[in-house]
């Protein structure tokens, strides 16, 4: 049996699409913070074409000043031809197909500012640490984004779009491993460790959403660890606060409430 040819599979991807709910608290003309470079042509536009997408999303953190010295950060400037530090090429899961754009870190330029060396990226942080005489980078949640949830600074995905992946697992079977060869064979330029990807950010979304309704000491203690630590000591880490948040929670008895 041949296999189906594409454009069958954008077909068939498209009517599943449409047997979701709307896309809630997100639409593609006013996605925030996005910068369009070049011609003014749209995000719609550039959704279109993933190459001219590419060349046009520009991200960055939501930060403009430094949190510790007020001095305002500073960002690399894109000159086409030239790979400067500090601009990542990136890929965002989104519905109905996978953004590309221009991650772009800031940083301060205070010499004697505490926070020297930190590169603040869409949602998050790196901070420079030295660990056994080896240079590591230690991220952690840095002024999260309204709509986009920064694994790395390569790879991103829509919010709304894991929050509506707990209906498609029941209602259509899906699972991480079809997701992802799935949007592979939409888009041959998507990540090939997107499935890993998918599982990682999901599981950690979660547990900064209900560590933000629970507030307090777990909603400061957690943006240090919610991006390093491996996910089975991430949930362990959680899971005294987690599974009371989750039976406490209003109307957990109602089929709406029964959820992760």
């Amino acid at each position: 049996m041949s296999p189906l040819p594409s454009t069958v599979l954008k077909i068939l991807y498209t009517l599943l699409a449409s047997l979701q709910q709307p896309l809630a608290a997100v639409s593609y003309s006013n996605l925030l913070n996005f910068k369009i470079l070049g011609n003014q042509g749209g995000l719609g536009a550039a959704m279109m074409d993933p190459g001219r997408a590419e060349q046009q999303l520009r991200i960055s953190s939501n930060r403009t000043h430094c949190p510790h010295c007020a001095a305002q950060l500073r960002e690399p400037v894109y000159r086409e031809g030239k790979k400067p530090r500090g601009i990542v090429k990136c890929q965002i899961v989104a519905e109905p197909k996978t953004l590309q754009g221009l991650h772009v870190s800031r940083w301060c330029v205070g010499g004697s500012c505490a926070g020297k060396g930190v590169k603040y990226w869409c949602g998050f942080l790196e901070k420079p640490t030295t660990v056994h005489g080896r240079r590591l980078l230690i991220k952690s949640l840095d002024a999260p984004h309204a709509d986009f949830f920064f694994l790395n600074k390569s790879w991103g995905v829509v919010h709304s779009w894991l929050r509506r992946w707990r209906y498609r697992m029941f209602l259509h079977r899906a699972s991480f491993l079809g997701e992802g060869i799935l949007l592979r064979l939409l888009d041959a330029s998507v990540q090939v460790k997107v499935r890993q990807h998918l599982s990682a950010a999901w599981a950690r979304e979660i547990l900064w959403r209900r560590a933000v309704e629970v507030g307090g000491a777990v909603c400061e203690d957690l943006p240090a660890k919610i991006l390093s630590l491996p996910i089975e000591k991430l949930v362990e880490s959680c899971w005294s606060w987690y599974e009371p948040h989750m039976f406490a929670r209003p109307g957990r008895d109602s089929w709406d409430n029964l959820r992760l």
